[in-house]
Order: structure tokens, then sequence, then C-alpha cells
């Protein structure tokens, strides 16, 4: 089953167990309210859907190739409900990024 997200400009059709995957991360909680009362409608986040993929990155791999500022996608991890406290940074000199916890 998938829920589907509208984030700003964006859809994106999530998968549950991606999502149950990181239980406490504020989508988790969303979904699992919105699922419940209003099935098959869509999630709306007043947020950047561009740079939302970089958060579904890291929920599907626990990796996020970076070609935006880390503390930009930290900021947008952090309001996804990822604890951003640990993550560590491994950049090259091309500028590109890679992120895990």
């Amino acid at each position: 089953m998938t829920v589907v997200l509208k984030i700003g400009r964006n859809l994106y059709e999530v998968a549950f167990s991606l999502v149950e995957n990181h239980p406490d991360a504020m989508l988790a909680g969303l979904i699992s309210k919105r699922h419940n009362d209003k099935q098959g409608r869509q999630l709306f986040v007043e947020k950047d859907g561009e740079r939302f993929r970089y958060c579904l990155d890291y929920a599907k791999g626990g990796r996020i190739s970076l070609p935006i500022t880390k503390d930009v996608v930290l900021a947008d991890l952090a309001y996804f409900g990822f604890d951003v406290n640990n993550f560590r940074f491994n950049c090259a000199t091309t500028g590109e990024c890679l992120i895990h916890s």
C-alpha cells in the first residue's frame, strides 16, 4: 500500500512500509492518522518539494548525496522528524556530500 504526499508542488507516492521503518519521524504520525481517517486522499505538507527527495533518499538507504548545502538538508530532515544529532558528512572536493548516521 502507498500514500500520496504533496510536498510543496511535488507529488510523491510512498510505500507505507518505508514510513513504518521510521516510526518516530513526523510523516509516520501524519500518515497513520490520515490513513485511518481519510484513506485515498493526498497528504499536503508546506515544505520545499524538490528538497524532500533527499529526506526520502535518507529514509530509503540511510544516505544522501547532497548537491545543496548540508545545513539546508539537516533543517529539512529535522523538520520531518529525523534525529540529525549524530549525522556525519563525507564531502568530496566536487562539493558532493554523503550523509549517514
